[in-house]
């Protein structure tokens, strides 16, 4: 356990500078720099692995509470990130020129006074996050995600509970271009607009596809300027693309996990037709009592990544 430790320069609880350090089952709790990276600073050429890593109540002066990546490639899988601060931008995690991978991650009550509570991705940053949980984050925009010159990718990722103060509770744009497939938004909320999307600048261009935004407020989605692409999507109150529609997803909570679709919904089997879950009806672990064809849903449990839930345990 890395904990209580204090900086006045960056990475109070590890700091990674030229090396490709690894760490597993590993706790860092409650360290707190003056600068950036409160538990996790990570320099130029280095690329950390952090498997089944807490990265807990640590906090930053400046960016990047829990986590912060410039110029590098850090692997981090089964983490979680949870109630870690910043008092400039990225409450749980910060990434700048960076390519991280985040896998089966839990980025959850972490919070920034400015930019970005859970997750904030700058200056040509394209971290992908694949199956992990953004939820009750807070910033005053981009409560969950906010994202500034940066291409991150989101794939059967669940967001939900986070807020802003200004715009954007879920996922914030500025002259940027993420790209979400098979993710789950729903409440989340925002003060000034764009409780699911709010995009800003002429150069940002979100593409969704295969996506629920529902029960986000007070609007789902507000473009500003910029331009969002929406394809085979269920977005309440309705918004322009192919094989979008608007009607309610038909939630529940079943187990270890919640927002799965109830037998029935509109979402199963309403994406893109020409992507394929991972696993549906025809395979032997899907249950004989919930009909669901091969043809890919909608939502965080849909798609080709959709059967790595099945390894996830909820947090």
């Amino acid at each position: 356990m890395v904990r209580e430790n204090s900086s006045a320069k960056d990475g109070a609880g590890v700091s990674c500078s030229y090396s490709d350090a690894v760490l597993r089952e590993c706790s860092v709790v409650r360290n707190s720099s003056s600068s950036s990276g409160g538990g996790l600073f990570c320099d130029d050429y280095s690329s950390p692995i952090l498997v089944s890593c807490t990265i807990t109540e640590n906090s930053a002066a400046e960016d990047g509470g829990g986590v912060y990546c410039v110029g590098h490639a850090p692997t981090i899988t089964r983490c979680s990130f949870l109630a870690n601060s910043a008092l400039d931008d990225g409450g749980g995690i910060f990434c700048s020129r960076s390519t991280p991978t985040f896998d089966a991650c839990a980025i959850v009550a972490n919070s920034a006074s400015d930019k970005g509570g859970g997750i904030h991705t700058h200056s040509d940053s394209s971290p992908i996050f694949a199956n992990c949980i953004i939820a009750g984050n807070t910033a005053s925009s981009g409560g969950g995600l906010r994202c500034y010159r940066a291409e991150p990718t989101l794939a059967n990722c669940i967001v939900t509970g986070n807020s802003a103060w200004g715009a954007g509770g879920a996922l914030y744009c500025d002259s940027a271009s993420p790209r979400l497939s098979n993710c789950t938004i729903t409440a989340n909320s925002a003060s000034e607009g764009g409780g699911g999307l709010h995009c800003y600048a002429s150069s940002s261009s979100p593409r969704l596809r295969n996506c629920i935004l529902w029960a986000d407020g007070p609007r789902e989605i507000v473009v500003e300027s910029g331009s969002s692409t929406l394809t085979y999507s269920n977005i309440q109150g309705g918004w322009p693309g192919p094989g979008n529609i608007d009607a309610p997803p038909g939630f529940r909570s079943f187990g270890a996990f919640d927002y799965l679709l109830h037998p029935g919904s509109p979402c199963i089997d309403s994406g893109d037709p020409t992507i394929e879950d991972g696993i549906a009806d025809w395979h032997p672990r899907w249950p004989d009592r919930y009909p669901n064809g091969p043809r890919s849903d909608m939502g965080a449990y849909g798609g080709p990544g959709n059967g790595a839930w099945s390894a996830i345990q909820k947090r």
